[in-house]
């Protein structure tokens, strides 16, 4: 069974396969679902959004309102930023593949990108610091 794992402010981290260690040992064909962990199967990613559990139902989250969301604590800010960031990473991934459509010039800026935001959390007072921009494709 496949389970949504969310952190403590409903934004979905990644997916998880439970086996035959979550069966509920009382009731069988049933598992057990671990604590920050949901059922119903996630949206599709969008452009610029990230994917957050309500208690109800999943809703998109545009990255861009964690800055200006004051329900939201400091740290949970960071972590916000944070998903984010890593999400910006696997979407261009592509950019560094050895048959990507890009010349010389561009896959540089796009490695340079890249290492930009990887190093980005190790910047003081990353939280409040705009994520770095994304080159031209």
């Amino acid at each position: 069974m496949e389970v949504y794992v969310i952190n403590q402010s409903g934004f979905f981290i990644r997916k998880k396969q439970l086996g035959k260690s979550d069966m509920n040992p009382k009731r069988a064909g049933e598992y057990l679902v671990p604590k920050g962990c949901i059922t119903t199967p996630i949206m599709p990613e969008k452009q610029g959004f990230m994917q957050r559990w309500n208690g109800v139902s999943w809703e998109y989250f545009e990255a861009t309102k964690e800055a200006e969301t004051p329900d939201f604590a400091p740290e949970q800010k960071g972590t916000i930023k944070r998903i984010f960031r890593d999400r910006l990473l696997r979407e261009s991934d592509w950019t560094q593949l050895a048959d990507a459509p890009l010349s010389k010039e561009k896959k540089a800026e796009w490695k340079e990108y890249r290492k930009a935001l990887r190093d980005f959390t190790d910047l003081e007072g990353w939280e409040s610091l705009d994520l770095p921009k994304q080159p031209t494709k």
